[in-house]
């Protein structure tokens, strides 16, 4: 009976316990999960933005101590490219389109940085009065979406290095299969063969062969080399010494060609690259520029740089070149565009994956008759 009695004149004390003790009690509730919540909370005006009140977790979210939150609106600590969706959010919570919404967003940190974040965003309700207030409730989520750039990244490495190696097994399947073939072709007949003349017109045959089949495993091995090589010897690089390079070493090509190379790169560029890329570059893009110069006109190179884009740029007035026909396979290994017999459709393509290697880009334009201009864009 005594238990039953305690717990009547427990019930009882709770009935007898004031509104205005239960409204107290409530704040202090409230205040204590305002203060401590592991979320950041800010209490906002619906018309302005500005920030009414905000805890300490939103405070370390967005580097800004609460009195500098609550002299300005969350417009100000906003990123640009999410403050539309923002306000209008924000205005269907004011026409009461809505009453809450969630959405990912960035805040710019006190510090410079950009901040993602969770954002819950709901209207206070009152009863008997539209709502003048809204409360945000936001979750640091920087470092997933860090980790999520991340694995994005990884898998686009991943998936173009997979579409980089099936294209290679292509090509050294079909270049190897070549050689194979005529191999197998000229010993046989070399096997049939009915006199000494015979006999020395295959061997002859298998001589080249075999030498074209050497130089096809020097290229292949060459660019196993720069796919494969992740320690390549970084410096800082004069650029205008290296064109300056490449000119002396086609001195001869240039002064038979009677060509007009000008170099307008500023002496005092330089650029972080491996210096034997950098040098195999511009040697193969100002060769070809030489080799494919128009008949009817002496040979025009223009070399500069685009401090803005950080490109170089080598322009020429040759032959050109059909992109629309040959755009995509432009920098593909042994493609030829032409008749010329120094072509081995090899330099573009080595080109191309010493640019890649570097982690920068290449770009052509080219016209038919007018000539073909390169540009490298360093990273």
């Amino acid at each position: 009976m005594g238990s039953f009695d305690n717990e009547k004149t427990g019930a009882a004390s709770e009935e007898s316990i004031s509104p205005g003790k239960k409204i107290y009690d409530s704040e202090i509730e409230f205040r204590t999960l305002f203060e401590q919540a592991p979320l950041g909370i800010a209490k906002v005006d619906s018309e302005t933005g500005d920030f009414i009140t905000v805890n300490a977790e939103f405070c370390k979210i967005v580097g800004y101590s609460e009195e500098e939150l609550t002299d300005f609106n969350f417009q100000k600590i906003t990123h640009p490219d999410d403050l539309d969706e923002n306000l209008n959010c924000l205005s269907k919570l004011k026409d009461e389109s809505i009453s809450d919404f969630a959405v990912e967003k960035r805040y710019l940190n006190k510090s410079g940085k950009t901040v993602w974040v969770n954002l819950i965003g709901a209207r206070l309700w009152k009863s008997d009065e539209k709502s003048k207030h809204h409360i945000a409730i936001i979750e640091d989520i920087t470092d997933k979406k860090r980790a999520e750039e991340e694995l994005k990244q990884s898998f686009e490495l991943v998936s173009d290095q997979n579409k980089r190696l099936l294209n290679f097994s292509y090509i050294v399947s079909h270049n190897l299969r070549s050689h194979t073939s005529n191999i197998q072709t000229i010993s046989d007949f070399l096997e049939t063969a009915d006199t000494k003349e015979e006999r020395d017109e295959m061997i002859d045959l298998l001589k080249k062969v075999s030498q074209s089949l050497n130089e096809t495993m020097s290229n292949l091995n060459e660019v196993v080399s720069i796919r494969t090589n992740i320690n390549l010897s970084i410096e800082k690089l004069n650029l205008c010494e290296y064109i300056e390079k490449a000119r002396s070493l086609l001195s001869q090509q240039i002064a038979k060609q009677e060509v007009n190379l000008q170099n307008l790169v500023p002496p005092t560029i330089s650029v972080n690259y491996n210096a034997a890329y950098l040098e195999s570059i511009l040697f193969n893009l100002i060769s070809n520029a030489i080799r494919y110069s128009h008949k009817d006109r002496k040979p025009e190179i223009v070399i500069t740089f685009d401090e803005a884009a950080n490109s170089l740029t080598i322009k020429d007035n040759g032959i050109g070149i059909d992109l629309d026909k040959n755009g995509e396979k432009l920098f593909g290994m042994y493609k030829t565009f032409n008749n010329n017999p120094d072509s081995k459709g090899i330099g573009l393509f080595l080109v191309k994956n010493q640019i890649d290697a570097m982690g920068g880009t290449i770009s052509v334009k080219s016209k038919l008759n007018e000539g073909t201009s390169f540009t490298i864009y360093f990273k």
